[in-house]
């Protein structure tokens, strides 16, 4: 349950991204060229989502990541590869 919340949790692209890379099992390039990204972009997505599900599920963001997230997303926005 915890999973699936910190899971819905995730930017909507990082979230795609780690869905088809983590769940479908899918390769970089097939989700780079799945999604129009690069695998550069692919690989950042997953780093990024890896982290904010483990920081949610071993408590190291509240049950309200909001503010982190919306940072985390201005700052993505910010260095944006795709």
């Amino acid at each position: 349950m915890r999973l699936a919340d910190a899971f819905d949790r995730l930017p909507d692209r990082c979230r795609e991204v780690v869905w088809l890379r983590r769940v479908e099992e899918r390769s970089q390039k097939e989700v780079a060229v799945r999604m129009g990204i690069s695998e550069k972009t692919v690989e950042k997505h997953i780093a990024k989502g890896m982290r904010l599900l483990a920081d949610y599920l071993y408590g190291l963001r509240d049950d309200a990541p909001a503010q982190p997230v919306a940072e985390a997303n201005e700052r993505d926005e910010r260095h944006r590869v795709d």
